[in-house]
């Protein structure tokens, strides 16, 4: 009954927030050039994500006429929380994190633009003696923060492996980077549940692993550009501008790695690795933007409407909301050689 009355009263407050969320948000599109801001739900902004990153370098966004500005948001639910408070006009989450926000809370939530498929993967240390997940029993495994996408998926691992995440495994906050890895390397943490571009740059420190994950994570929607209905429904233009950008900066970075890395740290400096020579730091970021690269090359075009969502329970579906403007974009601008071709200028004021 009190959970009844909790479930009735968060329902009551999403529904308040979101009535004056939109009020909020109205004068972001109405007052001179539109200001359009996405929360990024991640604790990081580099050449992983060259949709949110090479649009605002490249000057994709001016040129659609929005002043777009990305911001950390942290994690795929405190971005939500963010676009439920009118803080935000987009964000980039987790499916998981969508999924649950739709059908468990009710939050009006729509998927704009598709961008990674499940990159996921468990890892341990390749002499680790867990040789299969029910290995994990009584360990410990690490993730950047305990509001990613990648804990919902985690769980929902384990329990097909015969493993209550509640029990039978301790989920521990450690961060990204250097400090997410030295969790691993002294003992504190068994495994670590990390993206793609994440497990690469700990590779970078020598880190040789064994990985576990689900291959259908592979075929699934991932990472997305999300906004809520009503953000959509006032002005769809606006969206479809900013997804035309996305797209225009996915595209250049597949075509154009190199530059597009040169221009990422041109335009975000604090991005460029540090601690070794040049050519060191171009080896040390490459698996990271192929790693991207390879993960992002099968969202350019639809597949199956309809895949059961492996995040939740066997009788819940996951419907990818990819709307016909943004699969007509992605296939124009491959048709387009000048994004191909553009030649580099890093070295120009961005």
């Amino acid at each position: 009954m009190i959970q009844s009355k909790f479930g009735s009263l968060w329902r009551l407050a999403t529904v308040v927030i979101g009535i004056v969320a939109t009020l909020l948000a109205t004068p972001a599109f109405a007052q001179g050039k539109p200001k359009i801001r996405i929360a990024h739900g991640g604790q990081v902004l580099n050449i992983s994500y060259p949709w949110l990153e090479m649009p605002a370098a490249l000057k994709y966004w001016d040129q659609e006429g929005y002043d777009v500005e990305v911001f950390i948001g942290q994690s795929s639910l405190q971005s939500i929380q963010l676009l439920v408070a009118g803080q935000a006009e987009l964000a980039q989450i987790n499916s998981g994190p969508l999924v649950q926000a739709v059908t468990k809370n009710g939050i009006p939530v729509q998927d704009v633009m598709m961008n990674t498929v499940i990159e996921w993967s468990l890892v341990v240390p390749e002499d680790s003696p867990i040789t299969s997940v029910k290995g994990f029993k009584g360990k410990s495994i690490g993730t950047s923060s305990l509001g990613t996408g990648g804990v919902a998926l985690l769980k929902s691992f384990m329990e097909a492996n015969g493993i209550n995440p509640d029990k039978d495994i301790e989920i521990l906050p450690v961060g990204i980077g250097p400090l997410a890895y030295e969790a691993l390397r002294t003992n504190k943490v068994q495994g670590l549940m990390y993206w793609g571009s994440a497990i690469a740059s700990f590779e970078n420190f020598g880190a040789k692993f064994r990985r576990f994950y689900d291959p259908n994570w592979r075929k699934l929607p991932d990472f997305s550009l999300v906004a809520l209905k009503s953000t959509v429904d006032r002005d769809p233009k606006a969206i479809e501008a900013v997804v035309r950008g996305a797209a225009k900066g996915s595209l250049f970075a597949l075509t154009n790695p190199d530059c597009a890395r040169k221009v990422q740290w041109a335009y975000r400096p604090a991005s460029k690795p540090s601690g070794a020579d040049e050519a060191t730091l171009i080896k040390n970021d490459r698996p990271r933007q192929r790693n991207s690269i390879s993960y992002r090359n099968s969202c350019f075009e639809p597949n199956k409407s309809t895949r059961r969502c492996p995040l939740l329970t066997s009788s819940w579906e996951f419907r990818i909301s990819l709307n016909v403007p943004t699969i007509l974009i992605t296939r124009q601008l491959r048709s387009r050689p000048s994004l191909a071709t553009s030649r580099c200028d890093a070295s120009r004021k961005l």
